[in-house]
């Protein structure tokens, strides 16, 4: 039979015979319930303390009675017999004065027990609570042991931290930041650890090695260039001073300009060559009461350029002998007289070498102006009206391999107004790159000389070449510079 059952026949039992013969008090009854219930909760309570196997194990028996040890070791047991007692006490109780003798004595069984079992509880609690600082006192020593010897693996990692730093980190800083300022070109610089042994030692010895054979180099090509540089000087002042020469026999070719003052009411004429000679020319030719305003654009500029020159010179001269019937048979004459003297090309490629020109006439007696242009145009700008214009004239060129034997160039004639602006000019403005990487062009050169008119031909100038320096900024000059200004 279950406990709970033994409780309730128990219960309903003792219930029945109070309300027959009322043999116990009401109070006796409840004394009785609150024994059981207490019975029942220590059971419990014992109950799963005993069940716990860590404080079972370490429980100090000798300490405990012998009862005591035998309700630890026959717990299941003790209660079973207890149970069976209740039983047998209620099932044989066929006689009421027998049934109170047993009561009684059962009763106090059960309060004699309760009081020993209260004493032994208390003791296995102080037994536990013993155990347990033990326990507490050893983990506790553990810990204190376990941060000591994190302290001093920390101290001794830290120590070893400042012996490799100071043995073996920093003299390679220093052997390295000496390679460094070696590779700058610092050959004073001192290479530290020459002397330590070991693998850093041997570093340090090998850079200051290095170091030595990198002066004596550079002591051995310091040498070497400064003789060097002397014999380039000796060339370069050699080939400065020819150059200059040239420059000099270039200029003595230059027309004189004066002769222009007969022929119109004002004039111009700006000549930059890039370097100290150039492939630009100008030439003014006399005839008979006509006057031949011309410029050259030879190919190149430099030397290259300016032999072109000393050709086209060595015709002008012959030229200036003949007689010249028109722009259109100067510039004809000029070529076939370029394609001769370029001729002897044998064993090399088909020679581009030639030139751009145009060739203005002005006739003061028959007051008529006229032009040929081979590559350049004619600049016009109206004096009243303000018209700017761009007169072309052939698209062939002088000499060049492209340009046909005997072309013959056509006249254009002009027509103007006194106090028109007529402009000869050479490539080298247009070609300029300035700005945001624009060239300077023909259209901004014609704004910029329109705007200009009104001043004297000396003043624009003047403008024009402020006006052309500005455009051109920090940007490199890319060719020769030639421009005539002619105020009819």
């Amino acid at each position: 039979m279950r406990y709970k059952e033994i409780n309730s026949r128990q219960q309903t039992l003792l219930a029945g015979l109070i309300a027959i013969d009322m043999p116990i008090s009401f109070e006796e009854l409840q004394i009785i319930n609150n024994y059981r219930q207490l019975n029942e909760e220590l059971y419990r309570g014992i109950k799963e303390k005993l069940n716990r196997s860590d404080i079972s194990s370490k429980i100090n028996k000798n300490n405990l009675n012998i009862s005591f040890l035998e309700l630890i070791n026959n717990k299941e047991n003790y209660f079973n017999k207890n149970l069976l007692l209740m039983q047998k006490l209620i099932s044989e109780a066929s006689s009421w004065d027998k049934f109170s003798y047993n009561l009684g004595s059962y009763m106090k069984i059960i309060s004699d027990f309760n009081i020993n079992l209260d004493d032994e509880i208390f003791r296995v609690n102080e037994s536990i609570e013993k155990q347990s600082q033990n326990l507490y006192n050893i983990s506790t020593k553990k810990q204190l042991l376990a941060s000591l010897i994190l302290i001093v693996t920390s101290i001794l990692a830290f120590i070893s931290f400042i012996i490799i730093t100071r043995r073996i980190i920093k003299p390679i800083e220093n052997i390295t930041s000496a390679m460094l300022e070696l590779s700058k070109g610092d050959k004073s610089v001192h290479i530290p650890e020459i002397n330590r042994g070991g693998e850093i030692g041997v570093m340090a010895r090998a850079v200051e090695s290095f170091k030595k054979e990198s002066q004596n180099y550079s002591k051995s090509l310091e040498i070497e260039v400064e003789a060097r540089t002397k014999e380039l000087k000796a060339v370069n002042d050699l080939l400065t001073s020819s150059i200059d020469y040239a420059s000099k026999i270039q200029n003595a070719l230059l027309p004189q300009k004066h002769k222009l003052n007969y022929y119109c009411d004002d004039f111009f004429i700006y000549h930059d060559q890039r370097d100290i000679v150039g492939g630009d020319f100008f030439a003014i030719i006399e005839k008979q009461e006509r006057i031949f305003v011309c410029v050259f654009d030879c190919a190149g500029h430099g030397v290259p350029g300016a032999l072109l020159t000393m050709i086209l010179g060595s015709f002008i001269q012959n030229i200036v002998k003949d007689n010249i019937e028109s722009p259109s048979s100067f510039l004809t004459k000029l070529n076939n007289f370029f394609k001769e003297a370029l001729s002897n090309t044998e064993g090399y490629e088909v020679s581009e070498d030639g030139l751009d020109a145009l060739v203005l006439e002005i006739d003061k007696n028959n007051k008529s102006i006229r032009f040929s242009g081979a590559g350049i145009p004619l600049l016009k700008i109206d004096k009243n009206l303000g018209d700017k214009k761009i007169l072309k004239g052939d698209k062939y060129g002088i000499g060049y391999s492209s340009t046909p034997n005997n072309y013959t160039f056509k006249n254009i004639d002009v027509r103007y107004d006194k106090g028109d602006h007529l402009f000869l000019a050479s490539d080298g403005i247009c070609d300029q790159i300035g700005g945001k990487g624009i060239s300077f062009g023909n259209k901004r050169l014609l704004e910029s000389l329109e705007k200009n008119k009104n001043l004297s031909m000396d003043k624009q100038k003047l403008a024009f070449i402020r006006s052309f320096k500005e455009y051109t900024g920090k940007n490199k000059r890319r060719d020769d510079i030639t421009i005539i200004g002619v105020k009819v």
